[in-house]
């Protein structure tokens, strides 16, 4: 199975424990490993048989422009779902969202891993 990477998706979210965390966006970083039989859009160099992506990011900045979450596994299953809603052809979706959250940590991650 072929796989479409969007890597290092940037897109402002509301996530967080506390009331201050959601209280303004937050710059989020996303890797989205979209899986899905690329067969026919090779075949026929046809993007309608492709996933677009600028659809997937369009649709995660969409969701996360109008909610705000506690978790970030949450927001991330949500992406996950929304996403996979764009096609039917994709079977498995992986996802990886980091904010930065705790000043002497690099980074603070989720992966979640989404298939049939």
């Amino acid at each position: 199975m072929a796989q479409l990477l969007l890597q290092g998706l940037r897109v402002r979210g509301r996530v967080g424990c506390k009331d201050s965390e959601r209280a303004h966006p937050q710059m989020l970083h996303m890797d989205l490993r979209i899986h899905y039989d690329m067969t026919d859009a090779i075949a026929s160099d046809d993007v309608s048989k492709a996933i677009d992506y600028k659809a997937v990011a369009a649709c995660v900045r969409e969701l996360l422009a109008g909610r705000e979450w506690h978790l970030i596994e949450t927001m991330a299953h949500d992406v996950a779902g929304a996403v996979r809603k764009l096609s039917e052809r994709i079977t498995r979706l992986e996802i990886i969202v980091t904010k930065d959250v705790i000043t002497d940590v690099g980074a603070v991650s989720v992966v979640l891993d989404v298939h049939d």
